[in-house]
């Protein structure tokens, strides 16, 4: 299953390390990265600007508004997250525990949630590609036959094979009608 591990820290805090501490802690962040990509557990993750740099948005009654920073004011703000595959969230809690800020602040472990799509989904593209390499079909002039039926049969292949999206069937008819 995966988990979202978010990491909460007091800023101030960060801002008022020396530049010693701080180079330590990138090094152990660095070292538990590698260790969690190493034993599998790794998905994504990254380091978040701080929250000078951030916008809230919310859209009442139709009308966006945009605002400086975070929407709430709160002791610990969001700076990071790892995206982690475990096998329950004992694990993913023991991973969130070896999380370097931890000593500094909060790791919250959120479970995604995870909705497989339903496997007429999958027949639905692959019959919404296949139709879009038909209309590529008809759309070359009947001059370029041979080319013609050479990309359909590359482009149905690559459908059925699933290396093939609708978005790349359709750039691709487009570029071959210039």
């Amino acid at each position: 299953m995966k988990y979202l591990l978010l990491i909460y820290g007091n800023e101030k805090i960060w801002g008022k390390m020396t530049e010693a501490e701080h180079t330590k802690m990138m090094g152990e962040f660095m070292q538990f990265s590698q260790a969690i990509g190493a034993s599998g557990h790794y998905k994504a993750g990254s380091q978040l600007q701080p929250t000078a740099t951030a916008k809230s948005v919310q859209v009442r009654d139709g009308k966006r508004l945009v605002t400086d920073g975070p929407f709430a004011e709160t002791r610990e703000q969001l700076g990071g997250y790892y995206l982690i595959e475990a096998k329950d969230l004992d694990e993913a809690i023991e991973i969130a525990a070896r999380i370097p800020s931890s000593r500094l602040g909060t790791i919250e472990v959120r479970p995604l949630v995870e909705v497989g799509a339903p496997a007429t989904a999958g027949k639905m593209l692959e019959a919404t590609c296949l139709r879009q390499v038909d209309t590529l079909a008809t759309s070359l002039p009947s001059r370029d036959r041979r080319k013609r039926t050479s990309r359909v049969a590359f482009l149905r292949t690559a459908v059925l094979w699933r290396n093939l999206t609708c978005d790349t069937c359709f750039w691709f008819t487009l570029a071959s009608k210039r």
